[in-house]
């Protein structure tokens, strides 16, 4: 169970710790050249200061029962 946290996990296959600094910049400015790429890539906006208790504590609830 998770009792605390900060930020948003970076998205699968983002590309490692640069591609995510690239995906952050690309998500927060509109008129970045690979905004749109990168906003149809995620599916919506990003928040990358983002994180909420309930949905690490789903994310970590859905893992246990795979795993079981």
């Amino acid at each position: 169970m998770c009792i605390g946290g900060q930020n948003a996990c970076p998205p699968e296959d983002v590309g490692g710790p640069l591609g995510y600094m690239d995906f952050v910049e690309a998500m927060a400015s509109p008129s970045h050249p690979e905004h749109g790429d990168m906003f149809g890539w995620w599916g919506g906006p990003f928040d990358p200061c983002g994180f909420s208790l309930n949905e690490a504590n789903k994310a970590i609830h859905r893992l246990r029962t795979i795993t079981k």
